[in-house]
């Protein structure tokens, strides 16, 4: 049974572009995990201070809320539907 009762039920109602769109979203946030430990411990390596690092953190997380946001506006529509 699903998080709100429906026995998981919404995640077989997808449409295909819903579930690909989906793909590219966990694709999207899989490739900033993975830049956010690859860049600071390899290519920022050789700066002699964290600044680098640091600013690059604070980038990244800002793409990261950014793309939070995008994919959340999204939801409103869901929400409608189910009504």
């Amino acid at each position: 049974m699903g998080i709100d009762g429906s026995g998981g039920e919404r995640s077989q109602n997808l449409s295909n572009g819903q579930r690909t769109a989906n793909l590219w979203w966990l694709a999207w946030i899989l490739i900033l995990v993975a830049l956010d430990f690859i860049i600071p411990y390899t290519v920022l390596k050789d700066i002699p201070s964290l600044w680098g690092a640091y600013l690059f953190w604070v980038m990244i997380t800002i793409i990261a809320i950014v793309s939070a946001v995008v994919y959340m506006r999204r939801w409103t529509g869901i929400a409608t539907e189910e009504n």
